[in-house]
């Protein structure tokens, strides 16, 4: 969708709304799961998610700039799709590693 952006400004909202929904619920679940992993320690492994949180955003608003600078909007989607598809690969890994246990 963010895809067809370049062209839509219907699909830049489309695509940004439908962005913001998986980031707010993957963020809920990560602290869920974070935060059943030991209640005595729950405000500093909070305090850990959120400073690699926050890296990773502006890790990831430096990487679009970059990508703008070198192939504008189809080269910021581009760098979205790759990242994603890192991020799925190693997903993908983890789950292979734990069933193999």
């Amino acid at each position: 969708m963010l895809w067809a952006g370049r062209d839509s400004l219907a699909c830049v909202i489309i695509g940004t709304l439908v962005l913001d929904v998986g980031v707010q619920g993957l963020h809920v679940l990560n602290q869920r799961t974070i935060l059943d992993l030991d209640a005595t320690a729950r405000s500093r492994l909070n305090s850990v998610y959120l400073i690699f949180y926050f890296m990773g955003g502006a890790a990831g608003s430096a990487g679009g700039s970059v990508a703008w600078d070198l192939g504008g909007w189809p080269g910021v989607c581009m760098a979205g799709l790759v990242i994603a598809a890192l991020g799925g690969l190693l997903w993908a890994a983890t789950v292979v590693g734990q069933i193999s246990r």
